[in-house]
């Protein structure tokens, strides 16, 4: 697969659902469950985003301002968030501290950041 972000290489993708291949990627990749409102179990799976960006700055700023425009859905958990170049993939850059605050809350301020850590971010 070629693409305008300059993946190449076979992707392996297989249907709607499961992606298999080189990429040694399986629809069980973490099978670490969580259960949702109705008590039952559900499976995390990651999502690899290809993006353009200028440098890792711009593409940690991107992540971030995706994460928090989604994070108002049940299935997404921005904490976790990590950008890594698309030449060195093993390599991981947190995007949010991710704090454990308290009422299962996490912080959302950015990795790294100075002050105290907060549930949400003021606008």
């Amino acid at each position: 697969m070629t693409g305008s972000a300059g993946m190449t290489g076979d992707a392996g993708m297989t249907g709607d659902a499961g992606v298999t291949g080189d990429a040694g990627v399986t629809g069980d990749a973490d099978v670490t469950g969580d259960a949702d409102v109705a008590g039952t179990s559900r499976q995390r799976y990651f999502l690899h985003l290809t993006v353009l960006a200028a440098d890792l700055a711009g593409a940690t700023e991107l992540a971030r301002t995706l994460g928090r425009s989604v994070s108002f859905l049940p299935e997404i958990d921005p904490g976790e968030t990590t950008v890594s170049e698309e030449d060195n993939q093993g390599v991981h850059h947190r995007v949010f501290c991710d704090r454990l605050l308290g009422n299962g809350r996490r912080c959302m301020m950015r990795a790294a950041h100075v002050g105290a850590c907060l549930p949400k971010v003021a606008r």
